[in-house]
C-alpha cells in the first residue's frame, strides 16, 4: 500500500511539473529576433552625449535598455545615458553636478531661470518653473518640451549654474 501511495504521489508531482512548465511557456513574452547592441557599442553611443574628457564608470543592461554612466572629474559632473538595446536610440539623458545641491539665497528671477533653458534649447516651449526646497537649500526646477523630448533643469537660484539635467525622449 505504501508503494502504491508513493507511486501515485510521484505521478501527481510529475504531472504538476509538466502542467506548470506548459502553462509557463504560454505566459512567456515573445523574444525579439533583432540583434542587441553590446556593452562596448552602448559605451561608444553614449560618448556622443557627454562632455569630452569624461571617464567611463559602468554600463548595465536593464531590460531592453543599456544604462551607461560617465564622470568628468574636471567638471565634477556625472552623465547617465539610457539607450535602447536594439537600435541604439537614446531613451533618456541625465547629468548632475557632484556636491552641488542648491543655495540658501534666491538671486535669479523665474524668467532668468527660464532664459538659461532657452539659451541651451532655443525652441523650448511649455516652460514651467518651480522653486524647490531641500531643507534650507533652494533650487529652481524648470520643465519644458523641446526637439521631441521632455526636459527638466535644476538650477542654482543664486549662481545660475545648471546643477542637473533630465531629458526623456517622447
Amino acid at each position: 500500500m505504501k508503494k502504491w501511495v508513493l507511486a501515485a504521489c510521484t505521478v501527481c508531482f510529475m504531472f504538476a511539473v509538466q502542467l506548470t512548465a506548459y502553462a509557463g511557456s504560454e505566459a512567456e513574452e515573445p523574444h525579439s529576433t533583432a540583434a542587441c547592441i553590446t556593452k562596448e557599442e552602448a559605451k561608444a553611443a553614449a560618448c556622443e552625449y557627454i562632455a569630452e574628457g569624461s571617464k567611463f564608470q559602468f554600463a548595465e543592461k536593464k531590460g531592453d535598455a543599456f544604462e551607461v554612466v560617465y564622470y568628468n572629474d574636471s567638471l565634477q559632473e556625472y552623465y547617465q545615458v539610457n539607450l535602447d538595446s536594439h537600435n541604439r536610440e537614446v531613451l533618456s539623458y541625465k547629468s548632475w553636478l557632484f556636491r552641488h545641491k542648491g543655495s540658501k539665497n534666491v538671486v535669479l528671477s523665474e524668467e532668468e531661470a527660464m532664459q538659461l533653458v532657452t539659451d541651451e534649447y532655443p525652441d523650448a516651449d511649455n516652460l514651467a518653473v518651480n522653486l524647490n526646497y531641500k531643507g534650507d537649500l533652494k533650487s529652481y526646477l524648470v520643465s519644458f518640451n523641446a526637439d521631441g523630448m521632455q526636459g527638466t533643469f535644476e538650477i542654482n537660484p543664486e549662481s545660475g549654474q545648471i546643477i542637473g539635467r533630465q531629458m526623456d525622449m517622447e
